[in-house]
């Protein structure tokens, strides 16, 4: 596995097919989702600016995971199905612990609380199929 770097705008296509990709995923309904031909713009025009920095760790070529954060909160945190299970999501969620050590919250579906729970994540709010999860640091240890 790569390390976590930039998303650069080189990759803004192929960060576009997977946020297409993953969403399809979730809401099985492409008429809700831009057509496939104008993902790229979207992504680009829409969704980036919406997060203060995205992240990706890639696979040789391919992006295999790629996370927005905004305002300590993760966004957005997509890892391609082929690449699940093997440590691409927690290095994103790392990295952006290390970018927010004061803590983080996300927002996800039910489903994914597991993850995020073994990552430290703990529940603060749910409604419906919605949770919100928070990470703060743990606390330091007493010295001696």
């Amino acid at each position: 596995m790569s390390r976590v770097q930039p998303l650069r705008p080189a990759s803004f296509s192929a960060a576009a097919g997977m946020w297409r990709a993953e969403l399809l995923e979730v809401y099985q309904d492409p008429a809700i989702l831009p057509a496939a031909e104008d993902s790229p713009r979207f992504f680009r025009d829409i969704v980036y600016p919406v997060c203060e920095s995205w992240w990706v760790v890639q696979a040789g070529p391919v992006v295999a995971a790629m996370m927005g954060l905004a305002h300590q909160h993760i966004a957005h945190l997509f890892v391609r199905p082929a690449f699940r299970s093997r440590g691409y999501g927690q290095a994103l969620v790392d990295h952006a612990k290390s970018i927010y050590p004061q803590g983080l919250t996300v927002t996800t579906s039910a489903s994914v609380c597991p993850f995020y729970s073994k990552l430290g994540f703990v529940i603060v709010t749910s409604a419906d199929d919605e949770v919100r999860l928070l990470w703060t640091p743990p606390p330091p240890s007493a010295a001696h």
